[in-house]
């Protein structure tokens, strides 16, 4: 029973996020960033699209940190000056797309993606993760509405 209703609270999560759009990108990003730090991981700027004269975004995706991997290239590298950094890159597939709508200029979610394949930090356990660094250090999501 109580997995039935985990189901379903993640469902209507899920329908509120699809559901959801924004006055611009940046408000896009705002909201997963916020979203990513309840939920115990961090968010990084990935893929976008421009329209056919390239003056105007109409597509931006953001990427779990944990989404692709590490080039090989610098995996193999022989003469190495300093330690190689953690592996941090193991193919998350975490994401959320959104899309310009041409008619309203308002954005859009277009596809949400919310399976990690890590284990997650503990939820509100924002200081470790890099993105809030940027924000200004630890923050509440209290304050962010999540």
């Amino acid at each position: 029973m109580q997995e039935e209703m985990a189901d379903l609270e993640s469902l209507l999560e899920y329908s509120e996020i699809v559901s959801k759009m924004f006055a611009n990108k940046d408000e896009g990003y705002q909201f997963y960033n916020a979203y990513a730090f309840g939920k115990g991981f961090s968010v990084r700027k990935s893929y976008v699209e421009w329209n056919n004269d390239h003056t105007e975004l109409t597509l931006r995706r953001y990427v779990c940190s944990h989404q692709g991997y590490r080039e090989k290239k610098y995996m193999k590298k022989e003469d190495k000056k300093r330690r190689p950094r953690d592996i941090t890159r193991v193919g998350c597939p975490a994401k959320l797309v959104i899309a310009l709508d041409q008619n309203t200029g308002q954005w859009y979610v277009k596809n949400f993606n919310d399976e990690h394949n890590y284990p997650l930090a503990p939820a509100n356990f924002g200081c470790l993760q890099a993105e809030i660094v940027e924000l200004g250090g630890c923050w509440d999501p209290q304050t962010l509405n999540i």
